[in-house]
């Protein structure tokens, strides 16, 4: 565990190091994952998010059933979500390679069947101290994303709300394009099986010495790493 400060100044943490994975939109904090390092080299940082940790979110209640009008209202309120606390439903290992416009998840169930690969576009990371940050000082998320079932067929995921995005202005013209090639290189990845789908990161485990980590809200929209053994109680 721990960091190692190499000769350019750049950190690398150790594997088993407790980081939290940041993410914002509009220059608001929506969401926060406590997230074990697994690898941390100069071609890829892996982090795992374990089912049962507490996470701290602010992300929009009952999206999905919301019409997309409704959804767009929300996204141009210039007001935050309100932040909660809340398990990780899932184990999550999200693949981060450096200034890449997309980041590879693999989602398994609690008792650890693996569910589907999932392609997130996005900006690139930064890193922080205490981790790394999606949209701190950028846009973060590009809103388009694809899932890959484990026989490797994908499939759009939030496509009309992406559209939608577009329309309302959420998205510029060059993000839009951007988005938009990205995803047509993720595809191509797929189904050519390129990396990552071409190695056995679905049959990954944890350490099983890593303790479950747990976050825990402060006052206003602050959080903090809850001490070991404290499981905070899910609230809003």
């Amino acid at each position: 565990m721990g960091e190692v400060r190499l000769a350019d100044g750049d950190v690398r943490w150790g594997a088993g190091s407790l980081l939290a994975q940041e993410n914002y939109y509009a220059g608001h904090l929506i969401t926060i994952f406590p997230v074990r390092v697994v690898r941390d080299s100069p071609e890829l940082l892996a982090l795992y998010t374990a089912a049962g940790s507490t996470l701290v979110d602010g992300s929009m209640r009952e999206r999905q059933s919301m019409a997309l009008q409704d959804r767009m209202t929300v996204y141009l309120d210039p007001d935050p979500q309100p932040l909660g606390e809340r398990p990780a439903r899932t184990h999550v290992l999200t693949l981060n390679t450096p200034d890449s416009y997309w980041s590879t998840w693999l989602m398994w169930t609690r008792a650890w069947e693996f569910m589907f690969w999932y392609v997130n576009l996005e900006l690139p990371y930064e890193r922080t101290a205490t981790g790394i940050t999606h949209g701190r000082s950028n846009r973060g998320d590009l809103i388009l994303d694809l899932v890959v079932a484990p026989d490797f067929s994908w499939a759009w995921k939030d496509r009309d709300e992406f559209d939608a995005a577009c329309e309302v202005g959420l998205l510029s013209d060059s993000e839009r394009q951007l988005a938009l090639d990205e995803s047509k290189r993720a595809i191509a990845c797929i189904e050519q099986r390129g990396w990552p789908f071409n190695e056995p990161w679905p049959e990954w485990r944890p350490d099983p010495t890593w303790p479950t980590p747990h976050l825990r809200l402060g006052d206003g929209r602050t959080w903090d790493f809850a001490p070991p053994n404290e499981e905070p109680q899910e609230r809003t």
